[in-house]
């Protein structure tokens, strides 16, 4: 009959020995899974932030000879330009077309003032306000379907009624207040700060979107007059330096693939760690606070259980 503490002693040896089969199943997953580099085939893009201190020339040349990392700018644009989810909302719409005036008004409403709206929502709403305006409506519901033409066909430079009042957009003024900004988008109609002017309806309510490579986007939804009375703050995604850096980044999923340019020697990651490979000695020196506690708690329990009993552990491997 073998003795409690020969019982211990063997499923201490088991336990230690699962542990080790544990560890050893995670080193080898993670030489699969990471052959050598962080990732050999990324599943998306690669998207590059600069830094506030570094140079727009060096990125802009890094940039053109890296094709598989894209700039912050560029994956701002195209992230508000292919919402698909967006459109398939405007596109259920039209069943909505024979319903009650009043109701589809009050469901485009709360669409447009949800988010950004792509082209292809631009378009598709100028063409369900034209067939409105076929209908028997009141004269508000005319007015109504009559403005949302005015606002996308003057903003598309599409034939607009004449009725319709254009302004330009002042860049000038844009450039003087908000000079971190590179970029305007106007729903997603995209202007450089340099462009002599877009022009828009002024009645209208857009969203306003300022971008550019090294701060999150300001977003604003109102007519042109309200946007430009705002003071907004501007945040920087980076700072520091290549040796030392913070990033300041919400989006987890844009975090999890982004780096962060500081010069053309430099690229910092925004969040992946550097992975190192399971070292079993160096596992144990790090996790001993807990695996000794549970390890006794376990062992202590199982020689209870199998107190007057005999265990025997044929090959553990």
């Amino acid at each position: 009959m073998a003795s409690a503490k020969s019982i211990q002693t063997q499923i201490a040896f088991f336990f230690i020995i699962h542990i080790l089969g544990l560890g050893l199943s995670l080193s080898q997953a993670q030489e699969k899974q990471n052959p050598g580099t962080l990732s050999s085939k990324p599943q998306h893009e690669l998207v590059l932030i600069k830094s506030p201190e570094a140079n727009q020339a060096e990125y802009e040349d890094y940039l053109k000879k890296n094709n598989h990392v894209l700039g912050y700018i560029d994956y701002q644009i195209k992230k508000i330009q292919e919402n698909e989810s967006q459109e398939q909302k405007i596109f259920e719409l039209s069943e909505l077309a024979e319903a009650n005036p009043a109701i589809l008004i009050e469901i485009i409403n709360n669409l447009i003032g949800e988010e950004i709206l792509t082209q292809t929502s631009l378009s598709f709403l100028n063409d369900l306000s034209s067939k409105m305006l076929t209908r028997n409506l009141s004269k508000s519901e005319v007015v109504y379907f009559n403005s949302l033409i005015c606002k996308y066909s003057v903003l598309s430079r599409e034939l607009s009624p004449e009725s319709c009042k254009k302004s330009k957009v002042d860049m000038g003024t844009l450039r003087r207040q908000w000079p971190q900004a590179q970029i305007l988008l106007i729903e997603s109609n995209k202007y450089l700060t340099e462009d002599s002017g877009a022009e828009i309806n002024p009645q209208s309510n857009y969203h306003w979107t300022l971008i550019s490579n090294s701060n999150k986007a300001i977003v604003f939804y109102g007519t042109y007059e309200q946007f430009i009375s705002q003071r907004f703050n501007f945040e920087s995604l980076a700072a520091g330096t290549c040796a030392s850096h913070s990033s300041n980044i919400p989006d987890l999923e844009l975090s999890s693939r982004s780096l962060v340019f500081y010069n053309k020697n430099c690229l910092a990651s925004s969040f992946i760690e550097p992975i190192e490979k399971f070292n079993t000695a160096n596992w144990f020196s790090k996790n001993k606070s807990w695996l000794y506690p549970v390890g006794a708690i376990l062992i202590g329990g199982a020689a209870l259980q199998l107190q007057n009993k005999v265990l025997v552990i044929n090959n553990p491997f």
